[in-house]
Formats: C-alpha cells, sequence, structure tokens
C-alpha cells in the first residue's frame, strides 16, 4: 500500500486531459460546420453540371469524411491518415472547396499535439482519473474480493441422482399420505342481508 504517493501533477494533468477532450469536441463541431458549408459552396454549383447522381456522391462522401473524422482523435493517431486521405482527394476531384479543405487538413494536424501530451499523460501515475480520493479508495478498497465464507466442501460433493428425491420432496410427498379430516359443510348464505338502509 502506498501512503508517499506524490499528487503534486494531479491538477495539472487533469487540466491537460480536459483540454485535449475539448480540442476533440471542437474539432469534431468545425469539422461538421466546415463539410455542411461544403455543400452549397462545392457541391450544389457543380449539381446542374453533373447532375443529380454526382450529388449523392457527394453527399455519401462528405459523410465519409465526417464519420473518418470521429476516429482520428489523440487516441487513435494512425486514423487520421484515411481523413487526410480523403480530404485530399475531395481537392483532386473538386468535391471540397479548397479552402474549406486547407482548414480541415489543419484540424487533423492539429491531433499530433494533443497525441503527445496524451502520451505523456499516459505515463504519468494516477492516469487516467488523477484523482487523490480515487487513489485513497483504490487503496483502501481496490483489493480482489476475499469470500468471508470458503466452500471448500463444495467441490468434493457428487452430484445427486437426478431421480433421487431432495428432503424437500420427501417432506411433500410423506404430507401427502396423511388423511386430512372433512371441511364440515355449512348451510348456504341467505340471499336476504341485514344490510340494506
Amino acid at each position: 500500500m502506498q501512503t508517499d504517493t506524490d499528487f503534486s501533477h494531479y491538477p495539472k494533468c487533469q487540466v491537460m486531459m480536459r483540454t485535449i477532450e475539448k480540442h476533440n469536441s471542437v474539432r469534431m463541431v468545425m469539422a461538421f460546420i466546415l463539410l455542411f458549408l461544403n455543400i452549397p459552396v462545392k457541391i450544389t454549383p457543380l449539381a446542374t453540371q453533373f447532375g443529380i447522381i454526382f450529388v449523392i456522391f457527394a453527399l455519401v462522401y462528405t459523410a465519409g469524411i465526417f464519420i473518418s473524422f470521429l476516429f482520428a482523435v489523440p487516441e487513435t493517431p494512425k486514423f487520421c491518415i484515411i481523413p487526410t486521405v480523403l480530404v485530399l482527394l475531395g481537392i483532386i476531384s473538386e468535391c471540397i472547396d479548397f479552402p474549406l479543405a486547407f482548414v480541415l487538413l489543419l484540424l487533423l494536424a492539429l491531433v499530433i499535439p494533443d497525441y503527445k501530451k496524451l502520451k505523456w499523460l499516459k505515463e504519468q501515475p494516477g492516469y487516467p482519473q488523477f484523482s487523490e480520493r480515487f487513489d485513497e479508495q483504490m487503496q483502501s478498497f481496490g483489493k480482489a474480493y476475499q469470500p468471508e465464507h470458503h466452500f471448500d466442501h463444495v467441490h468434493d460433493a457428487e452430484m445427486k441422482d437426478a431421480f433421487e428425491e431432495t428432503p424437500a420432496e420427501e417432506a411433500i410427498s410423506s404430507a401427502q399420505d396423511i388423511e386430512m379430516p372433512d371441511v364440515p359443510e355449512f348451510p348456504e348464505f341467505s340471499e336476504r342481508t341485514d344490510f340494506h338502509e
């Protein structure tokens, strides 16, 4: 049990964790806004030239880029390759407006510093909670559960025959053999009652 754990880095680490989470949220919102803006800016004008099939393809393509952005987070930085390639293909095929595509690529590039911070955080004691209270609870109650009563004799017990009667079943069958006294008959209720007003 550790009693001299240094908690001095916890506040800084908590701030860094919140900052990384905030950056993720901002990236997702920005990507959604930029890809949504791309529809009237780039896709709609090309619809008159290439037709409805192009619009459907461009919308599916745009949705694919956004979905790939959801996985392009500091925890999985290798997934940034997929949206990067999709955005570059969008520039080449003119499905994405260049200024919007440039900002999308910039958002993906900003995952790298967050990844480095997260990698450092994972090496720090107390990750991912960075909470003194959590550490104290783990030190007090984090042991494997030890039952108070041990049932060592259970593994030695042999399975009972499926057709063998248990004590409870024996008691029921013996109770059925006992003759019950006859229940006395009561005269039938008269339909007339004295409870009328």
